[in-house]
């Protein structure tokens, strides 16, 4: 049966079409491979994580080492990692203050570069859903190359397009480590944005995470420590004008918590006075207040000097309890006599020093985020 010219045609135009789909896929492929080599070469710093001029930038296995844990007489680890050398700042560029506290001990950091700039707005709407099964906290930064390469930390106000970003994700805190679970949602996360925005992404190792979490995670569960003591009512209930007044004659200020906070110079808590009761402390209730009893709490990880906390917190237990006719007990409402305040002072001074030996010391910015 002889082929018709309309025949021919069309067979010329399938054989044409193939073979533009393939050049296509060529020239797709060649691109991805060039801008892969480009993201991940080693001739530009990352100011993010070293200061320039030192070395070139490492690969996120670098730069986020896995901390050495070796576990201690209280099977707690170890962290030997050096202390995290924070980037001096650059000029006209405030908002690099806002990263001195990433920590790759706690964080784990991920760089990834999309193949053309990405709208503030979009991307953080993308990563808002593809993070949205993750309870750790997330933080992303993005580079200003207008600002001399700065990173700036992102949120949901940010303007302007970027291209490079770096995330950083934090792998335990007071509720425990980052789950496997987590970790797959973190992963399927990435993909997605990779694929949003053709973005070649550096995945850490996924074992390596969560080793990591956990070492941390029991790091924080040795040193873990909130110390409270009561003062209770002997007889009659404590009236709440009267303990206004010498809680506050004490430089103690009421907060939105219900709690009076005691504070050092910079405004940070260094212990709290708090009812014993379930009503929460309102400052148009007070005069009309009635309770059988306070509790004085200092939280022993984020308070700097814990010693000198627990001191001015037990001179104000004394003063209340001399003058409201109270006494000071623990939580089994067992008295508190000098010597047992004196192994709980030592109990603080050995749990701070303990933070201390392992780089990361109370009250610290990495302390802060751990215990939050």
């Amino acid at each position: 049966m002889p082929i018709s010219d309309l025949q021919i045609a069309l067979i010329a135009l399938g054989a044409a079409g193939v073979a533009g789909v393939f050049g296509y896929n060529k020239w797709q492929e060649r691109k991805h491979r060039t801008h892969a080599e480009r993201v991940f070469r080693k001739d530009h710093p990352d100011v993010l994580i070293e200061p320039p001029g030192e070395r070139s930038a490492p690969s996120p296995a670098e730069v986020a080492p896995a901390p050495d844990l070796t576990p201690a007489e209280r099977i707690e680890p170890v962290i030997g990692v050096a202390p995290v050398e924070e980037a001096p700042p650059v000029e006209e560029a405030d908002e690099d203050a806002t990263l001195s506290d990433i920590d790759p001990r706690i964080d784990c950091i991920v760089r990834f570069e999309a193949a053309e700039p990405v709208s503030a707005n979009e991307f953080w709407s993308a990563q808002r859903h593809a993070f949205e099964l993750i309870d750790k906290p997330i933080r992303w930064f993005a580079r200003e190359p207008s600002r001399g390469g700065a990173w700036r930390e992102l949120d949901a106000h940010n303007a302007g397009r970027f291209q490079q970003f770096c995330c950083a994700l934090q792998i335990a805190d007071r509720r425990g480590p980052l789950s496997g679970g987590e970790m797959v949602s973190f992963f399927e996360g990435l993909q997605k944005l990779g694929d949003r925005f053709l973005a070649v992404v550096d995945y850490p190792q996924r074992e390596t995470v969560l080793s990591d979490a956990n070492a941390v995670d029991a790091f924080c569960a040795g040193v873990d420590a909130q110390i409270a003591v009561h003062v209770v009512a002997a007889q009659v209930p404590f009236a709440g004008s009267k303990l206004c007044g010498i809680v506050e004659a004490a430089g103690l200020q009421l907060r939105g918590d219900g709690q009076f906070h005691a504070e050092d110079g910079e405004g940070r808590t260094l212990f709290t006075v708090g009812n014993l009761e379930a009503a929460l402390f309102a400052a148009e209730e007070m005069a009309n207040l009635q309770t059988h009893g306070v509790t004085l709490t200092v939280d022993v990880p984020r308070v700097g000097e814990g010693v000198h906390a627990f001191d001015r917190m037990i001179g104000l237990a004394l003063r209340l309890a001399n003058s409201l006719n109270g006494e000071i007990v623990d939580d089994n409402r067992a008295q508190l006599s000098e010597p047992a305040l004196l192994k709980i002072r030592q109990t603080v001074e050995q749990l701070q020093q303990q933070m201390a030996q392992h780089d990361i010391a109370a009250g610290s910015a990495t302390a802060l985020r751990l215990f939050a």
